[in-house]
């Protein structure tokens, strides 16, 4: 941002047409059901410091526009008294996107959280404050569903989902935001509203990118208010197992084998730590589940030939753990809940890699991280696969210390780094990963810098983020 900041000035000038905000001091949540203080987010590393009492949020300024107009009056006038602008969805960010900073106020999008689905055309349009939850339910009054699934999808808003590249549970051409994405509604850091993407192109095409354009920006492009998603009907029938292997090196050969052609609607695999931990099992654990609208046989035939692959390559079918995992995977506060309450603390890290590096990565950072100083506890699971590889997925269980909790991050990204992978996947980036992105991608931080002068000339849209880097370069 160019220019002296003035969030005085600028909440003046928003009385002046009426916007409504508020002045909040975060407060430790009485429950676990949403363990981070509102208006931050959900951070794990942020939110040590403050139950830890190591770090006390000050007053923060929330913006509540009612409308699209009411949007680009708070652009406006923040670019006039250079006043950053962090915008704030369902807060289940884990990264530090909405990290409280000077001279930045969070623009709160709850209001903008209508469901329109469309579905003789295959869509629904769904305001960017809605929370997935919300969304599944009406949608499945009418027999749909986006396919999307994440972990989150109790607290996470679809505007959130966007912004992160968020991914659900199910395989890539289902449960990735960017295979149901469509178009984007958006007010840029000029104030412009845009429309990227058009409802009335299936394959979502548009110039220089169009919504896809958007995608994992983080809110640094622009305030996304309104979004087109695909649509698809709720699988009938469903026919899973579970099969036990003597290493993870077996259970991701017969995963790349399934991913071929006629590829699972679920396919996950549980490191033996995750596997005893959460389900009670033994060995690592590949879970595959199969749908279909139609016709039962169908998928029950794939399942049997997923049965013939796995044993092919030394692995057992044993107690069938889907209905479990659908049953408890979005109860991670309980967790939460459980760590806490023995005085510990816990975070999750997501990253992804080629097949050949993940077996690697996987087996590098568990014993890294296990010999780590105050490190209790390690498990992971390795999902979101395509034909190229997929996404290592990461608990890590700590004492209560914001120093070791940053330095198992540090052990683990330095790893991962130095093996070839990637350090993010589906979280985003925010200001925990912001130092391992930089180094794992410089090449494009100057593309990226092009666009965000195109769209946000004054840099007041989540200018301590990735956009902190256009600063440098």
């Amino acid at each position: 941002m160019n220019g002296k900041c003035d969030v005085e000035y600028y909440l003046n000038s928003l009385n002046d047409v009426g916007i409504e905000y508020r002045i909040v001091e975060p407060k430790l949540p009485g429950s676990w059901d949403k363990w981070w203080p509102y208006p931050l987010d959900a951070w794990p590393l942020c939110n040590l410091t403050f139950y830890s009492g190591i770090y006390q949020p000050g007053k923060i300024v929330v913006i509540q526009p009612r409308n699209v107009n009411e949007l680009k009056e708070v652009v406006s006038r923040a670019r006039n008294h250079t006043v950053c602008l962090l915008p704030r969805g369902g807060g289940s960010g884990v990264l530090g996107a909405l990290a409280p900073r000077d001279c930045c106020v969070y623009v709160d999008l709850s209001r903008f959280d209508w469901i329109e689905p469309h579905v003789e055309e295959g869509y629904v349009y769904v305001g960017a404050g809605a929370l997935l939850s919300r969304v599944e339910e009406v949608l499945g009054g009418k027999g749909y569903t986006t396919g999307l699934e994440p972990q989150s999808i109790r607290v996470a808003s679809v505007g959130g989902l966007v912004n992160t590249l968020g991914a659900g549970a199910l395989q890539p051409g289902i449960g990735n935001i960017e295979d149901i994405l469509i178009y984007v509604d958006m007010v840029d850091g000029g104030s412009r509203r845009l429309r990227l993407g058009d409802p009335r192109r299936p394959r979502a095409y548009g110039l220089a990118g169009g919504p896809f354009l958007i995608a994992g920006s983080e809110g640094s492009l622009g305030i996304v208010y309104g979004v087109g998603l695909r649509i698809r009907r709720i699988p009938r029938y469903t026919s899973s197992g579970t099969f036990e292997f003597n290493s993870i090196e077996d259970a991701l050969l017969v995963a790349r084998r399934l991913l071929q052609w006629n590829q699972p609607a679920l396919l996950r695999v549980l490191d033996e730590y995750e596997a005893s931990t959460l389900y009670g099992g033994s060995g690592t654990l590949l879970l595959v589940a199969y749908y279909d609208n139609e016709d039962p046989r169908v998928p029950q035939a794939l399942l049997g030939k997923a049965s013939k692959i796995a044993g092919a390559q030394g692995g057992r079918s044993t107690q069938d753990i889907y209905e479990k995992w659908r049953e408890t995977r979005y109860d991670y506060h309980k967790l939460v809940e459980q760590v806490a309450g023995i005085g510990l603390w816990f975070d999750t890290i997501d990253v992804q890699a080629t097949w050949p590096r993940l077996p690697r990565i996987h087996k590098a950072v568990t014993e890294k991280l296990q010999a780590t100083k105050g490190v209790v506890g390690v498990f992971s699971h390795i999902s979101h696969f395509n034909t190229m590889g997929g996404s290592l997925y990461t608990t890590i269980i700590v004492e209560r210390d914001p120093q070791v909790l940053a330095n198992a991050w540090r052990v683990m990204l330095d790893t991962v780094l130095e093996i070839g992978g990637s350090v993010t996947h589906h979280h985003g980036v925010g200001l925990q990963k912001l130092y391992w992105i930089l180094r794992e991608r410089p090449w494009e931080i100057e593309a990226y810098c092009r666009v965000k002068r195109a769209f946000d000339p004054e840099g007041i849209l989540q200018a301590h983020g990735l956009a902190s880097a256009c600063r440098r370069s």
